[in-house]
């Protein structure tokens, strides 16, 4: 396994076992099972959060397994994954602004700190994968390769 292929699984085992750590608890949490200690991470009782983390964690911890057999796609189920916590990260980030919008046109408050969502803070893992391996994104490079 070349230094390269080692980075990218050591990153999918790192942030695959995040994510899925994170959506199990949260999904954990809707069942109504759990306890309070946890809650100054903002993990709440959202189902489907959980559902979309837990699946992100998968995607990761697939790769991880596609790499380890020296398999090319394991790399394109890392670029999934971190395409799909970006993703969601922006879209939970919208429906943030969203909340902070009405509030401040209701004339409510909303705290910002207690609002912000574990997938959007998870999404900074993401933020730097995509910063490491940015010349891979490249649809440059796809169009020289034929796609």
């Amino acid at each position: 396994m070349n230094t390269e292929i080692r980075r990218k699984s050591i990153y999918s085992a790192g942030v695959g076992g995040v994510y899925l750590s994170f959506g199990l608890v949260q999904f954990v949490f809707s069942l109504g099972v759990g306890t309070s200690s946890l809650r100054y991470l903002n993990i709440d009782d959202n189902i489907f959060g959980g559902f979309i983390m837990a699946l992100i964690g998968v995607v990761f911890i697939f790769a991880l397994e596609r790499m380890r057999r020296d398999d090319v796609e394991g790399t394109a189920f890392q670029f999934s994954g971190i395409f799909l916590s970006l993703l969601f990260a922006g879209i939970n980030l919208l429906i943030l602004g969203a909340d902070l919008l009405s509030a401040a046109l209701e004339g409510g408050s909303l705290e910002l700190l207690g609002s912000i969502s574990p997938i959007i803070y998870l999404g900074v893992l993401s933020l730097a994968g995509l910063m490491l391996w940015k010349d891979e994104f490249s649809l440059n490079r796809l169009s020289r390769a034929g796609a």
